[in-house]
């Protein structure tokens, strides 16, 4: 599949502060994250919003296969649901257990494969 561009500045994510700095509670925003991560459904819903919602920066980050696709989903849902950012999310994978972590990973797993599969079938000539 072929890679889409946009500038950083019309990424939603980024729009949405996902890529600052925060100086609210560090520890709220993590355990925010962890809730978040650890609760398949919660995350599934989620992420599916994400999907739907940031177009643009979605089609960026889920067609360069040069990123950690499920992490960037993760970060990504989080900072839409509670406006943590990345880095912080980061942390907060680091306290999931291996079992969470995976759960977590199979349920974006799950959404990446779906939007990728939709948009092949709609837009054959994105592939190479």
């Amino acid at each position: 599949m072929k890679q889409f561009f946009a500038p950083y500045i019309d990424w939603e994510d980024y729009q949405n502060g996902m890529y600052t700095m925060r100086n609210d509670d560090d520890e709220l925003l993590i355990r925010k994250s962890m809730k978040l991560l650890k609760d398949e459904n919660l995350f599934l819903s989620v992420a599916k919003k994400v999907i739907k919602e940031w177009n643009v920066t979605t089609k960026c980050h889920l067609t360069n296969n040069e990123i950690n696709k499920k992490a960037w989903l993760g970060q990504a849902s989080c900072s839409y649901h509670f406006k943590v950012p990345e880095l912080l999310t980061r942390v907060a994978w680091g306290k999931l257990t291996k079992f969470e972590q995976d759960k977590a990973n199979s349920v974006a797993e799950k959404v990446i494969n779906s939007y990728l599969l939709n948009i092949e079938t709609s837009n054959p000539k994105l592939h190479l």
